[in-house]
């Protein structure tokens, strides 16, 4: 068995390591015991609720770290092997420092720069994917580098075990195995790499099998949905995130570590790639969309690594970094103080989900409560309230989430129903909280049809303002009862017309609806005309379902329609 405290410590030095590590994961505790969940969490704590191979954002990990700390209760359960896995990722690192520069021997200085990098700071004590992707990839370089130095096949089976748990956690675990191999090529000629290779797949298999069967809703939401018109803020968005999650006083050291990497030295090659290839990967990312700073997370720990090494021995530069270290922590304990309560009279239910929870359910008065283009917000309610059922539903302008995946809506089938949000009639019901507006909706009788997304047949590729347009609705019941649509009240087919992301025109079709037994499909022939207030551009066409006066839902498929001007 490995030992974290690595062998032939002095007393002091030790003493250090435990009084650090103890003060900061006490620290992480408290945080994590008052802190409200975030509405990601409590999407995260959704998934553990339906334990599975993979769910439509994200593979299974966080799902499982959530699981395993429920016994505790609360947000601390929820919290509770995220907290665990940053400490045990910060202790694998300083092993590996200790193995890698045996002269290195100073943990205040190798915590003070950790405890400096915000990225470390946020993910001690939040529950998202990037928890237990932090700690794999700190396991993956740590065997990584034993599997260089040794011959022994366990280290090649413990590779294997833990690329998987990489891919398991979040998808970009696979940038690490992939810059790793790029930073020395000698590795394809080793068959050990292959048979690692094959361990990590076949034990990735189920998850492959998961999204299969699914449909593959996570790749095609990551590489195809997510993909935005290129605007130069992404760019200097990312470029200013970037500068200020790694620290901007600690940048010129790293940058420095950069430099001087002895790049005949396979492991330090690889740490200095991975970290420089991180952050070009993402980006040149961002001349396809908005790219989130928590998606470099993984670069933090090469960072940490080459700054630490860079670091060490030069008293100017540790007396340094220790200053930043104490301006960082005074700087940023403040904040993180506040967040332990609800008394802050900020205008987003972010930081009051208690306050809104309670609001809606004395709201709903014991009826189930849908939302909107909100699975963050039905997640935060199921978990203040212990609600078990409670659904999200997409829109004709927003992504699918989890929710779509799930029968939850199925279990509200001709119940009472509370909806939240994605009102559009001018004498909407709505209340109050802090500074925020919730709209809603009261439904006697709810009838569950969400999945009945209208595919449409072909549409002319060009046509006029005012034109007549004919094509086919086709309709499929996925449910296992009957829907008689014809006789839900409030229920048409709109005509969307998006120019871009913005609604150019919705137009209702106010056609006969099919009764469908479970499982049939039903074409309906349509003709609609194309609005004639619509400018000459190109559009993209579908067909949803609107409810009463929700907003309308997913459209079954998107097409486009250039309309142009008769006088062309």
């Amino acid at each position: 068995m490995i030992s974290i405290v690595p062998p032939h410590t002095g007393k002091q030095e030790r003493n250090n390591l435990l009084w650090l590590v103890g003060a900061w994961a006490a620290l992480n505790i408290v945080q994590a015991s008052f802190s409200a969940l975030t509405e990601d969490e409590a999407y995260y704590w959704m998934y553990s609720n339906y334990p599975d191979w993979g769910y439509f954002d994200h593979p299974p990990m966080i799902a499982l770290f959530i699981l395993a700390g429920k016994w505790v209760g609360g947000e601390l359960g929820v919290r509770l092997l995220s907290v665990l896995a940053q400490v045990g990722s910060l202790l694998l690192l300083w092993r590996l420092a200790k193995e890698q520069w045996p002269g290195a021997h100073k943990p205040v200085l190798f915590f003070g720069i950790a405890f400096s990098i915000l990225i470390f700071q946020v993910y001690g004590f939040i529950a998202t994917p990037d928890s237990p992707l932090l700690f794999f990839a700190a396991a993956f370089l740590y065997v990584y580098r034993r599997f260089l130095q040794e011959a022994d096949w366990r280290y090649t089976v413990a590779l294997g075990i833990i690329s998987a748990c990489l891919l398991y956690s979040k998808y970009h675990g696979v940038l690490l195995i992939g810059f790793t191999v790029l930073s020395n090529p000698a590795l394809l000629r080793k068959g050990r790499l292959y048979v690692a290779g094959l361990i990590g797949l076949v034990l990735f298999f189920p998850h492959l099998y998961w999204q299969y069967v699914n449909d593959f809703p996570s790749f095609r939401y990551h590489l195809l949905e997510r993909t935005q018109q290129f605007k130069w803020w992404y760019v200097s968005e990312f470029l200013l995130n970037m500068f200020l999650v790694y620290n901007p006083f600690v940048w010129p050291h790293a940058l420095r570590a950069l430099r001087r990497t002895d790049w005949k030295d396979p492991f330090a090659r690889t740490l200095a790639v991975n970290f420089a290839g991180f952050l070009l990967f993402f980006f040149i990312s961002t001349f396809r969309g908005h790219v989130q700073p928590q998606w470099t997370v993984i670069a933090a720990v090469p960072m940490l690594l080459m700054v630490y090494a860079a670091a060490f021995g030069e008293a100017r530069r540790e007396r340094y970094l220790l200053r930043v270290t104490m301006v960082v922590m005074a700087l940023v304990l403040i904040p993180r103080l506040f967040l332990m309560g609800e008394w802050l009279p900020l205008p987003n239910q972010f930081f009051r989900p208690r306050a809104f929870t309670e609001q809606v359910q004395e709201l709903a008065a014991g009826k189930k409560v849908a939302f909107s283009r909100s699975y963050q917000r039905a997640s935060l309610y199921a978990f203040y309230t212990g609600e078990p059922v409670v659904f999200s539903a997409g829109t004709y302008k927003s992504r699918r989430s989890q929710f779509d995946l799930w029968d939850l809506e199925e279990q509200m089938h001709q119940q009472p129903v509370l909806w939240l949000g994605g009102q559009s009639h001018p004498e909407k019901k709505f209340f109050t909280l802090a500074r925020d507006t919730f709209t809603y909706t009261e439904i006697d009788t709810f009838y569950a049809f969400y999945k009945v997304q209208p595919v449409a047949g072909p549409l002319p590729a060009e046509a006029e303002p005012g034109v007549t347009i004919t094509t086919r609705l086709t309709l499929r019941n996925p449910y296992p009862y009957p829907l008689n649509l014809d006789a839900v009240t409030g229920l048409n087919i709109m005509a969307c017309w998006m120019d871009g992301k913005n609604l150019a025109a919705l137009t209702p079709l106010n056609i006969s609806l099919p009764a469908l037994p479970p499982g049939a499909e039903a074409p309906i022939p349509v003709k609609f005309d194309i609005p004639a207030e619509l400018p000459p551009a190109r559009y993209r066409v579908g067909f949803a379902f609107q409810y009463k006066d929700i907003m309308p839902f997913p459209v079954g498929n998107w097409q486009e329609v250039e309309v142009f001007s008769s006088r062309r």
